[in-house]
């Protein structure tokens, strides 16, 4: 768990750091209204919310799951955000740790991160990292992945993912 824990805060500091170049383009919540826009392979299952403010998610081949979708532009919308994330993970997953914050920049906007680790119900090690970025727009995006221990693919993918977030 440890391990995985760390790799998490590994992955983390690499974030947002390079621009990816991937297949497709997802523009969250839609074409006519950007609030922002995520690059993933082609071969990622792409499952659209409801309505503005569910969560859209794309799964990989080997199970990473990365979610997106925005908040309402406020501090308290984070700490709200954060805690409901915190309670989905601690219903879902067992032995959660979640580590410190940290805030930065990624293209100019304000980033906020958590991350974090936990057992899958099979007992498997899953790490788990939690974005907010302000948007130009007044709102705030919400991303977060998970990624099975191990799953070196899928989490190098993730990253590539979260690299190419960008506001238009």
């Amino acid at each position: 768990m440890k391990s995985m824990y760390l790799a998490s805060i590994a992955f983390v500091a690499g974030l947002f750091g390079a621009q990816s170049v991937m297949a497709d383009t997802t523009v969250y919540p839609s074409a006519e209204h950007p609030s922002f826009l995520v690059d993933h392979p082609s071969n990622w299952t792409l499952e659209p919310g409801e309505e503005v403010g569910d969560y859209m998610t794309l799964t990989g081949p080997t199970g990473v799951v990365v979610q997106f979708r925005t908040i309402p532009g406020s501090e308290s919308a984070i700490d709200d955000a954060l805690e409901d994330t915190r309670a989905y993970l601690e219903s879902t997953f067992t032995d959660v740790v979640l580590g410190d914050s940290e805030t930065t920049k990624h293209r100019g906007l304000d980033l906020f991160m958590v991350s974090g680790a936990g057992l899958d119900d099979e007992g498997a090690a899953v790490g788990f990292t939690i974005a907010f970025l302000a948007l130009k727009d007044g709102h705030i995006a919400e991303l977060w992945f998970a990624v099975t221990d191990g799953d070196d693919e899928g989490a190098a993918a993730a990253e590539q993912v979260l690299n190419s977030f960008r506001a238009p």
